[in-house]
């Protein structure tokens, strides 16, 4: 089959998918329900975990979302929370300070720290591939994903308010902002430097909506590559709970919802961004210019992908990998490609949805795209750990490609987690590859934890103890993170306290 690798030609013509999408768009027969993958098979493998620091208790709430590093040779890891500090820490784990603070009087012009759900205050950040490369377009560049208030400094460039299915009243406003490091103190970010770049207004039925999600780079391309330097920026279908009406918005091409987008963030002229030349809805014409396209779309059809990475093939083809927070039936994971459209809601899971007529929604017909399903899926009543019955809540989140290197038997893992559950699971990268490219899913392994030496067991009793609640209402939640430092070592955080746990993995960089 075809496939647009990050940042490559978009070249050959579409594969037999994209006329699939065709077919479903004008009323003929849809592409058939593909093989959907059995239980999670019991791994052997545990998942270890040793306490490594703490990060600073600055809040009721003060949530770890995102922990990453900036690629610039000094070591220091990450920790990004949702007040909006992001603090500083060395390899060994001392806390060296705060790095940048959004919600500090005066820096952020319309920072918003009400507490609410995960998308709340600072959500997500990423440092610009060239921060350590002196004299290149994007040394010293930091992005932040925040909440913004209502109203803002400036209205939204997208809005879900106006959209023709829309999912409810507006809720919630999304700013993606730029910084830059402090010229004379490489330990913090000017205060001063913020650059606003691209906003969007969320219309939601309650707080617990689809909004946003993980702001990320390619690491894995060099100065050169159409994909080096472009910022990925996912957007749900602004929808929460497992119902689900006529969301055609997710399939159409004229708004963010339910896409991943692709943009150059530095500025350019008088534009706050640019759009990458592939992008598929491309046209080299000014932003934002009313052509009935979104052109800053990658991909298209996700219900809400919250969490993205990349990963290497053998081939040193880099791949982008989205954990997509599905509805009733599915988590998926998916490889995404761009031009790709992973079907949301005309598709859910691998399986192309049957609903009464009101509720349909359309696949897109674009050429442009090319009708994609998940390399591999959990259900909603799935085995939750190693002999486990079923747990009826899910959600997932990623997650890296990553290799214990004690451990000749565990390589090339795509380690990620459920939030709710606590469960942690792994699936063989090349296995997933081959399932994509054969549109079939690839068969999960769930593993237990320990903590500090400990028994293993699930996760959730591990943390909460003799406080763990197993179901029903005020049931225990693992709710926990993944992040990477420039070693490649592979961090574990939970909403529940302020411990960083580092695991006996190693994730590619």
């Amino acid at each position: 089959m075809t496939k647009l690798t990050l940042g490559a030609d978009r070249g050959p013509t579409p594969s037999w998918r994209a006329l699939a999408c065709l077919a479903i768009a004008v009323g003929l027969a849809p592409t058939p329900a593909l093989a959907q993958a059995p239980e999670p098979i019991d791994s052997p493998k545990v998942l270890e975990l040793t306490t490594y620091t703490t990060h600073p208790q600055v809040g009721p709430e003060s949530d770890a979302i995102d922990i990453d590093h900036a690629k610039d040779g000094s070591g220091r890891l990450f920790v990004g929370t949702n007040e909006g500090k992001l603090f500083a820490f060395s390899s060994s784990g001392d806390l060296l300070g705060v790095f940048h603070d959004l919600a500090a009087p005066g820096v952020t012009p319309d920072f918003d720290p009400t507490l609410r759900f995960v998308t709340r205050g600072l959500s997500y950040y990423a440092f610009h591939p060239d921060y350590g490369r002196a004299g290149a377009p994007g040394e010293g560049k930091l992005y932040t994903l925040y909440r913004s208030t209502i109203p803002g400094a400036r209205e939204p460039d997208y809005s879900g308010a106006n959209l023709a299915t829309k999912p409810g009243r507006v809720i919630g406003r999304f700013a993606v902002a730029e910084w830059t490091v402090d010229p004379d103190d490489p330990s913090r970010i000017d205060p001063t430097s913020y650059r606003d770049i691209i906003r969007f207004e969320i219309s939601g039925p309650n707080q617990d909506n689809h909004s946003m999600g993980h702001i990320a780079f390619n690491p894995f391309v060099e100065p050169g590559d159409p994909d080096y330097g472009l910022l990925y920026i996912p957007l749900g279908d602004t929808w929460s709970g497992g119902g689900l009406w006529d969301w055609q918005h997710v399939q159409d091409s004229d708004n963010p919802f339910g896409k991943i987008l692709r943009i150059d963030p530095l500025q350019h002229g008088d534009d706050r961004y640019a759009i990458p030349e592939d992008n598929p809805f491309a046209d080299g014409g000014p932003l934002l210019d009313d052509d009935g396209n979104a052109e800053e779309i990658a991909a298209i059809g996700f219900r809400y992908p919250e969490n993205l990475t990349f990963a290497r093939e053998p081939d040193g083809t880099s791949r982008l990998l989205v954990f997509d927070i599905g509805a009733d039936d599915y988590e998926e994971l998916n490889l995404v490609d761009v031009g790709d459209n992973h079907g949301w809601p005309a598709i859910d899971g691998p399986v192309d949805v049957d609903r009464s007529p009101e509720r349909t929604s359309r696949l897109n017909p674009s050429p442009a795209l090319t009708v994609e399903y998940p390399a591999t899926i959990y259900d909603h009543d799935f085995k939750y750990y190693p002999g486990s019955g079923p747990f009826p809540r899910a959600a997932i989140v990623g997650g890296f490609v990553a290799s214990d290197p004690d451990d000749p038997k565990f390589q090339d893992q795509v380690v990620f987690a459920d939030l709710p559950s606590g469960a942690f699971f792994h699936v063989d990268f090349g296995e997933l590859l081959e399932a994509d490219a054969n549109d079939t899913q690839a068969t999960l392994h769930v593993m237990y934890a320990s903590i500090d030496g400990g028994e293993p067991d699930l996760f959730t009793r591990i943390i909460h103890g003799d406080d763990y609640v197993a179901a029903g209402r005020g049931a225990s939640r693992g709710d926990q993170r993944f992040g990477v430092d420039e070693q490649g070592r592979v961090f574990v955080t939970v909403r529940s306290s302020n411990t960083i746990y580092l695991t006996n993995l190693i994730a590619a960089q």
